[in-house]
């Protein structure tokens, strides 16, 4: 029997958790004997890109649309035949509100956006309907990495949710502290604290923000501590206070082997807390 073809499609080619998602999910379908692949919307590497418009024409009729993340929701569910089978794998809320990817405690969420939304996302009320319309316009089945964003989903939706958490591949040899902290130039007896996300210091979600103000507490009762803030845009150190930017992957594994903590005051995250692995151990 030939299995179907399964297309992902995200926003980016190649940062962001969605994308990574979708190749994980594209390399397993392959490996049981599924053809996939992956099509985005915003290039890093000069990729060539699918505009929303676009998507549903660029399918032969047996491929199963799986789609990710988009710069324009309405566009890219609007491309798709009405009746057509999709899974749609949420990563965050904006399928179902005005705009925000997190809502936040948005008083008007639960009534319906307001028309003027207190964080300027232009005819929101419109835009959370029009998504509404076409997401039942067509045969789609949702799958959320957690309960928590299962049950927005659901409540916003009115369509039933599968929860698979995202996988979490594990290096079979993870390096050792002492050979990650060799490659990296860092001291072996230094005290080292991680904050990372996409979008460093800038990432709201996860309260980028207030990283240096959390870094200034430890460093207070931890003189000798170093601490390396990733994610963001610029490559620069202010004391021990050294910020990457978004980095490969075999980078940040380094950076997480190499350190003793690592550092994440999310405000809102769609990892299931009993997904998390206590690795690198140790603590400040």
């Amino acid at each position: 029997m030939t299995l179907p073809v399964i297309r992902h499609h995200t926003g980016l080619e190649s940062g962001g958790g969605a994308t990574r998602v979708a190749r994980l999910l594209a390399e397993g379908l392959v490996g049981i004997g599924h053809g996939t692949d992956l099509t985005f919307e915003l290039a890093e590497t000069g990729g060539t890109v699918t505009r929303p418009e676009d998507f549903g024409a660029t399918l032969a009729s047996e491929t199963i649309p799986h789609l990710h993340c988009s710069g324009d929701w309405p566009a890219l569910l609007g491309s798709l035949s009405e009746g057509r089978k999709t899974v749609i794998t949420l990563h965050d809320c904006e399928l179902f509100t005005g705009g925000c990817p997190h809502p936040l405690g948005c008083a008007a969420l639960n009534n319906g956006c307001a028309p003027s939304c207190e964080r300027d996302f232009p005819d929101a009320d419109a835009l959370k309907k029009e998504k509404y319309r076409l997401v039942h316009r067509l045969d789609t089945s949702l799958v959320s990495p957690s309960r928590w964003l299962a049950r927005l989903a659901k409540s916003h939706l009115h369509l039933p949710v599968t929860i698979i958490p995202n996988g979490i591949p594990w290096p079979e040899h993870p390096p050792r502290r002492g050979e990650a902290r060799q490659q990296l130039g860092i001291n072996p007896s230094a005290r080292v604290a991680l904050f990372v996300a996409h979008g460093g210091e800038e990432a709201v979600y996860k309260h980028g923000g207030q990283w240096r103000g959390l870094w200034d507490k430890i460093k207070s009762r931890l003189p000798e501590a170093l601490c390396f803030a990733v994610g963001g845009q610029t490559s620069e150190q202010e004391g021990d206070f050294i910020q990457w930017p978004y980095v490969e992957r075999e980078r940040l594994t380094l950076l997480m082997a190499a350190a003793d903590v690592l550092l994440y005051p999310t405000r809102r995250t769609t990892i299931p807390w009993w997904c998390w692995r206590p690795w690198p151990k140790g603590c400040l």
